[in-house]
């Protein structure tokens, strides 16, 4: 038999009502469970109906799993809402493993280590300005996971074409260690500075 219920506390008695209903027994981890549903509606700036549905342990009284679903219309837009917990079973070990992957990223200091650049060989472009201390082009490259650049752009450039098409010239023909993501060897960017 449906019984009225008001929640209460944030919201207005008059604003949220609705029925709790008891549903078929049911069972988790063997445990025999009540189960309980509440239904809802709310016109508080918005049109809502819901629900919210506990599973309670028929001798130990624990709540075994909790559920609420939303389901209206807020500005003109349809919504659901959906979230449920289950809870572990009570009184018993409980062991935790861990994916290799979280394990393997443990053990590593930095979550991303740049491509490092070898051998980088500069040549003063004959069409470049005036030599003048101070000129550098910083550039950005796309490593991939075998060493190889594959894109580079300018981050900041010199203020000369010609620097700066050298920059990327000079990166681009570079040899590379690839990156690293949690210590494994991947694709990755990295930003260089060149300077002339």
């Amino acid at each position: 038999m449906p019984l009225a219920f008001s929640r209460g506390g944030w919201y207005p008695d008059d604003k949220w009502t609705g029925t709790v209903t008891t549903a078929p027994d049911d069972t988790i981890d063997g445990v025999l469970l009540d189960v309980y549903r509440f239904s809802r509606s709310s016109s508080l700036g918005l049109v809502s109906q819901g629900s919210t549905t506990v599973w309670i342990g028929k001798t130990d009284h624990y709540v075994h799993r909790y559920e609420v679903e939303d389901r209206g219309t807020s500005l003109g837009s349809a919504y659901v809402h959906h979230q449920r917990a289950d809870f572990s079973a009570f009184d018993q070990p409980l062991a935790v493993e861990l994916p290799q992957t979280f394990i393997d990223a443990g053990a590593c200091k930095d979550a991303v280590t740049q491509p490092e650049a070898h051998d980088v060989k500069v040549t003063y472009p004959t069409d470049g300005p005036p030599r003048a201390a101070g000129r550098s082009t910083d550039v950005g490259a796309a490593v991939s996971i075998d060493g190889r650049v594959t894109d580079t752009w300018i981050i900041r450039s010199s203020g000369f074409a010609a620097l700066d098409r050298e920059a990327q010239r000079a990166i681009h023909s570079a040899a590379f260690t690839p990156g690293k993501v949690f210590c494994k060897t991947a694709a990755a960017e990295g930003g260089y500075g060149i300077a002339f």
